[in-house]
């Protein structure tokens, strides 16, 4: 029997952080389980800005050493087990009826919110992003 979660109604917020068992890659990579991190400042900005943080710390003493992250270790946040990477070159958009049924399906879990520490970290690493100043705003909530 699944576990039940709370109606995406109730949690939708920034900071959201989701386990989907199957989530499937746009660039065709094979299926796996992620972390899902909500983004979006606002329940009514599109697309869903999100991004899926890696425990596959190596990549980034090497080749994304250039990328623009900062690492969240095991006991920062509630919501994570391991040290994971938080990669601002790997934030992409979504559809939200694609989110919705990514949230709806059983086999994702609700996993909390990041606590408003890690959510202003967030914020800060956005602003130095290279994302594009729409991108900015939906995930900032005002101009950059």
């Amino acid at each position: 029997m699944p576990i039940s979660k709370p109606p995406l109604s109730k949690v939708y917020k920034k900071g959201l952080v989701l386990v989907v068992k199957d989530f499937k890659f746009s660039n065709g990579a094979k299926s796996k389980a992620k972390y899902f991190v909500l983004l979006n400042a606002t329940a009514f900005s599109e697309p869903i800005m999100y991004m899926l943080p890696t425990t596959q710390l190596q990549h980034y003493t090497s080749r994304r050493s250039n990328h623009l992250y900062f690492e969240l270790k095991h006991k920062e946040s509630k919501c994570f087990t391991k040290t994971n990477v938080f990669d601002f070159d790997q934030i992409a958009p979504m559809e939200y009826e694609d989110f919705e049924l990514i949230y709806n399906c059983n086999d994702t879990l609700y996993k909390g919110c990041l606590e408003s520490n890690i959510v202003e970290k967030i914020n800060q690493f956005v602003r130095k992003s290279g994302l594009s100043d729409e991108y900015k705003k939906i995930i900032l909530g005002s101009a950059p």
